[in-house]
């Protein structure tokens, strides 16, 4: 949806709740280079801030929301903050449980 330019808000969010999501379960405790052990949250932090700014400039002539004539205008960016935060602030809340390691099987 980010790519075709199909209600960017709602594109944006998705993308800024899961790298949310990934950096706060896995990046953040790493280090900021990607390259250190583990996997830092470079990679995932420019994510987010290039899904932002996507989301500022505006999905552009060529996309299907002006093709189809939908502008959110200024609050396109609000829109995307607030719904990706709130979904992964969700996610986090009813599925993430840190410290707990699944028991390794061997079958």
């Amino acid at each position: 949806m980010l790519i075709l330019g199909v209600l960017i808000p709602f594109a944006a969010a998705g993308v800024i709740g899961a790298m949310t999501v990934a950096l706060v379960t896995n990046h953040i405790k790493n280090g900021y280079f990607i390259f250190s052990k583990g996997g830092g949250y470079e990679y995932v932090l420019n994510l987010i801030l290039a899904t932002l700014a996507v989301v500022a400039l505006g999905a552009g002539r060529v996309s299907i929301d002006a093709l189809v004539k939908i502008d959110f205008g200024w609050s396109r960016l609000p829109i995307s903050l607030v719904m990706g935060l709130l979904s992964a602030v969700l996610i986090l809340a009813i599925f993430w449980r840190p410290g707990r390691v699944a028991p390794f099987r061997n079958d």
